[in-house]
């Protein structure tokens, strides 16, 4: 995701652990579970619950891959503590500019980044 004001942070969930590690040293502040079948929302539930323990601060979005019976699984999200769903990575990008506007606002410089921005690589 390479819209200007975001600066992602890829951590595969191979082992929720240091999952939770990294999103405490990266200060965090929004999560985006992507989340594919099978059991999607039932691995981004738990990962969810995990994160919402350690860190209830945090905003915890989930991009559903699956469109079948995603009403249902939202409410199940939901439950388990996420605060956005989204099933299309055009609606993903507008609910995270949502989420980190506020971050943004309450930044002593407005017009910085609510995330350290990656430096980009020079050309040859």
């Amino acid at each position: 995701l390479e819209a200007p004001e975001f600066n992602p942070q890829v951590t595969p969930y191979p082992r929720p652990a240091e999952t939770l590690e990294q999103i405490e040293a990266k200060a965090c502040k929004v999560v985006c579970i992507s989340a594919v079948p099978p059991h999607a929302a039932a691995h981004a539930g738990q990962h969810c619950k995990r994160l919402k323990q350690r860190f209830p601060e945090v905003k915890v979005m989930v991009a559903l891959w699956a469109a079948e019976g995603s009403d249902k699984l939202e409410s199940r999200l939901r439950e388990a503590g996420v605060d956005v769903v989204v099933t299309r990575l055009r609606d993903a990008v507008e609910q995270l500019r949502q989420l980190t506007a506020p971050l943004a606002l309450a930044m002593p410089n407005p017009g910085q980044s609510p995330i350290p921005r990656r430096r980009a690589r020079s050309e040859p």
